[in-house]
């Protein structure tokens, strides 16, 4: 974690280890002045950080990070900011992504089961009392009971299958992330560009990949840009602050922070 405010963080209601009330008194504890819980496609820790830390010395703002798909397939996160919890269309949306969630959770324990490897919803709703299943959860559950030595075994040989690749994950048009986010009167921002890279791709064709990505966000109209992220070095945050200047975006940072282990390095 670093300086004074973070707006990029993930509790027990998505793939976070803490609770937003954990978060909070840690945060608090190291003198921060404002946070933000934005956990993917869910607002409930969000709302328990919001209500915990009123008469605390620390503000939480509303967050949340959408993750959606543009029109090249390139998986992009949005974060949205100070939008308003109650909209309508918002929930509508959250509730639909939770099921296509669901759906696709159930595609991958009977590809799972498929390849000899038996995993339980009973066993994954112990894991995180229900809050929050994704590959993440159903990793933990196959370490723990000896199919794998680590979450991160998990996803660098199971999940790298193409019976597992092979399971669709459905997800909302980023216009529509950017759209959702204004409707509820929030602010929209680019999360972490850096990771927009693929796998092995080589720099030079991701910045031009991402200039296409970039100006298709820019005309969705976000408001502005996590430049600051564990992803970037310090030479490409610069750079992307110029360019968010040049747009004229907020500059926002972020530790992304899930947990006291290693930083994770996988999609949920």
């Amino acid at each position: 974690m670093f300086c004074d405010v973070d707006y990029h963080m993930h509790s027990c209601f998505s793939d976070g280890d803490l609770t937003p009330e954990e978060l909070v008194d840690r945060y608090a504890a190291n003198r921060y002045e404002e946070i933000a819980i934005t956990d993917h496609d869910r607002i409930e820790g969000s709302m328990a950080a919001v209500a915990y830390a009123a008469g605390r010395p620390i503000r939480v703002v509303p967050g949340v990070e959408l993750t959606s798909s543009d029109e090249d397939h390139n998986i992009i996160h949005m974060l949205g900011y100070h939008f308003r919890y109650d909209d309508r269309e918002l929930n509508r949306t959250l509730r639909e992504v939770s099921m296509w969630r669901a759906r696709r959770n159930d595609a991958l324990l009977t590809a799972l089961r498929e390849m000899g490897i038996y995993v339980t919803i009973d066993e994954l709703l112990a894991v995180n009392e229900g809050r929050f299943i994704g590959k993440p959860t159903i990793a933990e559950v196959m370490v723990a009971k000896g199919y794998v030595k680590s979450v991160e075994e998990a996803f660098q040989t199971v999940f790298r299958r193409d019976e597992i690749r092979a399971v669709p994950k459905q997800m909302i048009a980023t216009e529509k992330a950017v759209d959702l986010i204004h409707g509820a009167g929030g602010i929209a921002v680019l999360a972490h560009p850096m990771e927009i890279r693929r796998r092995g791709e080589k720099l030079s064709d991701f910045r031009n990949r991402f200039e296409t990505v970039f100006r298709r966000v820019i005309r969705h109209g976000i408001d502005g840009m996590e430049c600051y992220h564990p992803s970037a070095t310090l030479l490409q945050a610069e750079e992307l602050r110029t360019l968010a200047r040049k747009n004229n975006l907020i500059i926002t940072k972020g530790s992304d922070f899930h947990s006291d282990k290693a930083r994770r390095q996988y999609e949920n």
